[in-house]
């Protein structure tokens, strides 16, 4: 019969790895399971089975099923895993509520919190809106193309805008195309506008016989501003649209009424300005001839020019460029490229803040599942293995044991293992 040989006794986990050398450390046994104890109970187990008297060497080293204090191991082994099957269930769901926390609270670098589903929503949002605005955009780029007409049958074919090619927001607001679509429309009313108050602000002033009263003058200058510019804005607009449409010599009733006015109101103040310097200037020659002098003859149709000039000259302005320039379906192309460019760069922003989020989440996910499995490995191998070192070693204390009588009590009392 072939025992094991004489060596001095180690109780601490090096034997164990020693013996065993795919176990991992002591430390990593689960806290219910002590292994020195367990090592010690299975030598009191086997030399109380020994002394008892209920098994012979022979049966011990034939046997190949489990002896009953095996049995017991095993169930213990299997009691604890259970035990920890519930706690695993448990964690896992507390898990999900960690990872649902890390989702709805997240926080960027600023200190705002992020929640992935308001961003989830937003970004719906946005999308909805980016991919409104592209088929609409594809829409007008059909038409500027010539492929199709607008839809009051106008052909407004022309080149397209380029569109912006920078994610900065004053790249894309401040790109030449918008400035110039800006220029055209509400730059044109206030860089005519002023000089037109100017002299409205003049002739109203030598209407009141008082142009030293500037809050008065100007109010009233202001009024009329709006019919003496926004009557050619709209009129060159409506101009072009009619040889759009190929109605050139058919003139829009009110293109023709909204010019009519307009012309007839600026000869009117042109006829009155001109009648109040012809007043002024007389009077002025009779207090020269008065003092001996040699008065003048007032220059009146050469004043009338002047001022019938000076009153529409800014109209016609606004008129000729409205005809040159004016295309609804470019600039429309214009704000729709911008809001795009906004749009996306927003969408972009946004992404960057869900993937933040996202990527959180995801860590505090690996690092629960890395826990969970770090514990699934501890019970479902490591437990085991150490449960199949205790029985190894309760079998083999019990073949030591009854191999020699010397032998046994050396190892009951620590010299030999």
């Amino acid at each position: 019969m072939k025992f094991f040989s004489r060596r001095v006794r180690n109780n601490g986990i090096e034997a164990l790895v020693q013996r065993n050398s795919d176990l991992p450390a002591f430390t990593q046994l689960p806290p219910e399971f002590d292994l020195p104890l367990e090592l010690k109970a299975a030598e009191a187990k086997a030399q109380a089975d020994v002394q008892s008297g209920a098994y012979d060497v022979t049966v011990v080293e034939a046997i190949e099923g489990q002896l009953p204090y095996e049995k017991e191991i095993d169930a213990k082994i299997e009691r604890l895993r259970s035990e920890e099957e519930v706690r695993r269930i448990l964690s896992e769901a507390e898990g999900d509520h960690f990872v649902h926390h890390a989702l709805e609270s997240t926080e960027d670098s600023k200190g705002n919190q992020l929640s992935y589903a308001k961003l989830e929503l937003r970004a719906h949002h946005l999308e909805t809106d980016l991919a409104a605005a592209e088929e609409s955009r594809a829409e007008l780029g059909r038409i500027l193309r010539g492929e199709k007409l607008a839809s009051d049958d106008t052909d407004w074919s022309a080149t397209e805008p380029s569109v912006p090619t920078s994610d900065n927001r004053w790249q894309i607001v401040l790109r030449p195309e918008r400035l110039k679509l800006w220029f055209t429309t509400v730059g044109l009313l206030i860089i005519f506008g002023l000089p037109e108050g100017y002299v409205l602000r003049r002739i109203i002033g030598t209407f009141l016989h008082d142009e030293e009263d500037v809050e008065l003058t100007t109010g009233l200058a202001a009024m009329l501003i709006v019919f003496m510019v926004m009557v050619p804005y709209v009129c060159g607009t409506r101009l072009v649209g009619c040889k759009r449409r190929g109605n050139a010599n058919r003139l829009d009733k009110i293109v023709f009424l909204g010019t009519a006015l307009w012309v007839l109101f600026g000869v009117a103040l042109a006829l009155a300005r001109t009648d109040a310097s012809r007043q002024i200037f007389e009077s002025e020659q009779r207090a020269i001839a008065a003092t001996g002098g040699t008065a003048q003859t007032f220059s009146y149709v050469p004043t009338l020019l002047m001022w019938f000039l000076a009153v529409l000259a800014v109209g016609i302005a606004m008129m000729f460029i409205k005809v040159l320039t004016h295309n609804p379906v470019r600039a429309d192309a214009i704000k729709l490229d911008t809001t795009i460019a906004l749009l996306r760069r927003k969408l972009s922003k946004l992404r960057s803040e869900l993937a933040a989020v996202t990527n959180h989440a995801d860590f505090k996910r690996r690092m629960i599942e890395k826990q969970n499995e770090a514990r699934r490995h501890v019970y479902d191998v490591v437990l085991v293995r150490a449960g199949t070192h205790v029985k190894r070693h309760y079998r083999d204390s019990l073949v030591t044991m009854m191999g020699s009588p010397d032998f046994t009590t050396g190892l009951t009392s620590g010299e030999v293992a």
